[in-house]
């Protein structure tokens, strides 16, 4: 996975793109000289927490030191996902 950084702020984020617009020029991101000038930079994986009976998780991505890396939000399962189990 790959995000696109400017000034400090990740833009985009997945696949990398094979061309990228800027707004000032059209980068060729097939050629790897091209996707670092062109502010993309590989993701750091990280290791997804375990849902729970009533909690998943939803990947983001966040800068920690200026680096993409994957994060994870914690977020309750509603009580229509949660259901009875027991059935």
């Amino acid at each position: 996975m790959w995000a696109h950084v400017a000034a400090g702020v990740i833009t985009a984020w997945g696949d990398l793109p094979s061309l990228w617009w800027d707004g000032a020029r059209q980068w060729d991101l097939r050629d790897p000289a091209n996707i670092a000038p062109a502010g993309w930079v590989e993701v750091t994986p990280t290791d997804r927490p375990a849902d729970t009976a009533t909690t998943t998780t939803v990947e983001t991505i966040e800068l920690v030191d200026g680096i993409p890396t994957q994060a994870w939000q914690t977020g309750d399962l509603s009580s229509a996902d949660v259901g009875d189990d027991t059935a």
